[in-house]
């Protein structure tokens, strides 16, 4: 929340996908946040709101890219991003795995000129304000 709040206060557009969160705790953390409600900053609640299913999710993420064209995007957690590594052909080599799930995510990048940013569930405190987001 706090990057998305640098980058929206700097004049850039951000879209978050928080696929974990209600509205209200969404709305909980933009206020610990101080981070106002705008226009430039738009966000899927996914446990109240329908985005796309599994299968469709990058082609509705393009989609929604290259209509709004946000400076940035924010998908929480990458498991809805990509394919589970054991149902792929690359289930015992990491490297390969994340190289070949992510490069349409690259790609989608470079295309619309837009930073991705995925994250995975790691030990966090809830409600912790840190200094420097990443």
């Amino acid at each position: 929340m706090q990057w998305c709040k640098e980058i929206v206060l700097e004049g850039g557009s951000f879209f978050y996908f928080a696929d974990e969160d209600t509205h209200a705790l969404h709305q909980m953390r933009q206020t610990q946040t101080d981070f106002p409600i705008t226009s430039d900053y738009q966000y899927i609640a996914g446990r109240d709101d329908e985005f796309a299913s599994p299968g469709e999710f990058f082609a509705a993420i393009e989609n929604y890219v290259s209509i709004s064209r946000p400076d940035a995007l924010f998908i929480d957690t990458m498991n809805k991003a990509i394919k589970p590594q054991s149902m792929t052909k690359y289930a015992r080599d990491d490297y390969s795995y994340y190289r070949y799930e992510l490069d349409p995510w690259s790609k989608l990048s470079h295309k619309h000129q837009v930073a991705i940013l995925m994250a995975t569930h790691s030990v966090k405190k809830a409600n912790q304000i840190y200094s420097d987001p990443l």
